[in-house]
């Protein structure tokens, strides 16, 4: 007879509660049914959606490319690429404009969220002087574009082209390792701590509390 899975409030089980507890792995979509504070799950929200928005964009700025033929030659590649980015500039442009937005709106949650995060990775002011960096880099990526736009001579076309791709690649490295991961570690603590009490109450017959 198989045993039934034992649900620790609406939508919560055992199997997660031990998992984050254990410091196993966990998709940042999971921790808010373990955050009590409506404010921290709203913290989540922004951060998923700022991956989300990361992954749109660099699916248009490096676009994966398969069966390149032999003949491709450099003057072809710099006219792909002009072609390319003609294409999905509007689109692309609209999504880097999401970034910063995004960004302001993770800022204020912080500033109204648990206090370990600001306590423990001081993200406030990170926050705010990176908001400023986003906002030139973008300035700049949007320079590249207009260039590409402009440009008839094939090595200019490849360098603006290269020089884009590093901005992106540059700045979605700084928001994945300086903003996202210690925002993620944090709310994953903050997750786990709960977890801890909510065994425990659970163990000794006090579980009284409600999760979302």
């Amino acid at each position: 007879m198989m045993a039934q899975q034992e649900t620790l409030g609406p939508g919560i089980d055992s199997s997660l509660l031990l998992r984050v507890a254990k410091r196993e792995h966990v998709k940042l979509s999971e921790l808010p049914m373990l955050l009590v504070d409506a404010r921290s799950r709203r913290l989540v929200r922004g951060i998923l959606k700022l991956q989300s928005c990361l992954h749109r964009a660099y699916d248009l700025i490096d676009p994966s490319i398969s069966n390149v033929p032999s003949s491709f030659t450099k003057v072809m590649l710099a006219q792909a690429n002009r072609s390319y980015f003609l294409k999905v500039r509007t689109q692309l442009i609209a999504e880097l404009a999401r970034v910063p937005t995004i960004i302001q709106e993770i800022g204020s949650t912080l500033l109204e969220s648990s206090q370990i995060i600001e306590e423990v990775y001081g993200l406030t002011n990170v926050l705010g002087s990176f908001y400023k960096n986003v906002i030139s880099t973008l300035e700049l990526i949007n320079t590249e574009l207009a260039s590409i736009e402009s440009s008839a001579f094939t090595d200019d076309l490849l360098e603006h082209s290269s020089t884009l791709r590093k901005l992106w690649r540059d700045l979605e490295m700084q928001l994945k390792h300086q903003i996202i991961a210690p925002l993620k570690l944090s709310i994953t603590e903050r997750a786990r701590e709960n977890s801890l009490k909510r065994i425990g109450e659970l163990v000794y017959g006090r579980a009284t509390e409600t999760f979302p």
